[in-house]
C-alpha cells in the first residue's frame, strides 16, 4: 500500500439554506507516506458561531496529527485524545479571545487515524465512522445521543472529553474508511438498527474508484450530496469523507 486516495465534500442543507444560516459542517485530512488522519465536524445550528467551532476544531486537531505523521508514531489512542484536547483548548481560546460563551462554538468532531500499525478512531457527538473489510461495512465507534431526539454531545460540553469514544483495531484487510455527520444518517443507516445500509456505502464504494482525478470526484461528490434525490430524504448539512487505499 503506497497512500490512500481520499475525496470529500461538505455542503449545506436545505433547512440552513432557507434560514440563511449557511453550512455548518466541516472536514479535513492530512497524509503522509502509509500515515492518514481523517476530521468530519459538525457544528450546531443552534449555536451562534457553531460553524466556526467545527472549522476550528478541524484545523487543530489536524495540525496535532500532522505534527505527529513527520515522527515515530506512538499510541493512536493516546494521539487522537491528544487532538481532541487540542481542539478543545482551540475552542476555549477564541471564546476567551472574543468574550464569547463557550457553547457558541459548539461542534461535534470525528476523528480517524490510519497508520501500517492500526486504525483508530476518535467520536464526540453524532455522526458515523464506517469501515469497510471483506466486502462488509461495520461502524467502528459509538455516537453519542442524548436523552431526547435530536440531542447530542458537544466538544464544548463542560465534560466532552469524559465522553470521548475510541476504538483500535489492526488496519490489515481495511477496503474503505468513510466519516459523514449525522445529516447523511436517513440514508446511510437502518436507522432502526443503527447498522449501515450497504447499498449506499457500495454506491460510494464505486464512486471512489472512477477512473478519474480526486478533485473531479470532490466536485461531482458535491453535486450529488446537493441533488434532489438527496435532500428530499435529509433537510441538514451533510459532510462526506472516504478514503481507499492503492
Amino acid at each position: 500500500m503506497k497512500g490512500w486516495r481520499v475525496v470529500g465534500a461538505s455542503v449545506e442543507g436545505s433547512r440552513h439554506r432557507a434560514a440563511g444560516l449557511g453550512c455548518g459542517d466541516a472536514h479535513g485530512w492530512v497524509q503522509a507516506e502509509g500515515w492518514l488522519g481523517l476530521a468530519v465536524a459538525d457544528g450546531a445550528g443552534s449555536a451562534q458561531l457553531g460553524a466556526r467551532g467545527a472549522r476550528l476544531a478541524i484545523q487543530a486537531a489536524l495540525g496535532v496529527l500532522e505534527e505527529d505523521l513527520s515522527e515515530p508514531l506512538g499510541n493512536g489512542e493516546g494521539l487522537l485524545q491528544g487532538a481532541m484536547e487540542a481542539a478543545r483548548r482551540r475552542l476555549e481560546a477564541e471564546a476567551l479571545e472574543h468574550q464569547c460563551p463557550l457553547p457558541e462554538f459548539a461542534t461535534t468532531l470525528l476523528l480517524a487515524l490510519l497508520t501500517p500499525h492500526g486504525l483508530t478512531t476518535a467520536q464526540i457527538g453524532d455522526g458515523a465512522i464506517v469501515a469497510r473489510q471483506e466486502g462488509v461495512w461495520r461502524r467502528l465507534g459509538e455516537a453519542h445521543k442524548g436523552e431526547h431526539a435530536n440531542e447530542t454531545l458537544f466538544l464544548s460540553t463542560c465534560d466532552s472529553l469524559r465522553h470521548l469514544s475510541l476504538h483500535t483495531e489492526p488496519a490489515s484487510g481495511l477496503e474503505a474508511l468513510v466519516l459523514l455527520t449525522d445529516g447523511l444518517e436517513p440514508l446511510a443507516f437502518d436507522l432502526g438498527r443503527a447498522q449501515p445500509h450497504p447499498p449506499f456505502f457500495e454506491a460510494l464504494y464505486r464512486f471512489i474508484h472512477r477512473d478519474q482525478e480526486p478533485i473531479l470526484l470532490q466536485a461531482q461528490l458535491r453535486g450529488e450530496l446537493c441533488s434532489q434525490a438527496i435532500e428530499a430524504r435529509t433537510d441538514d448539512d451533510k459532510t462526506l469523507l472516504i478514503a481507499v487505499p492503492y
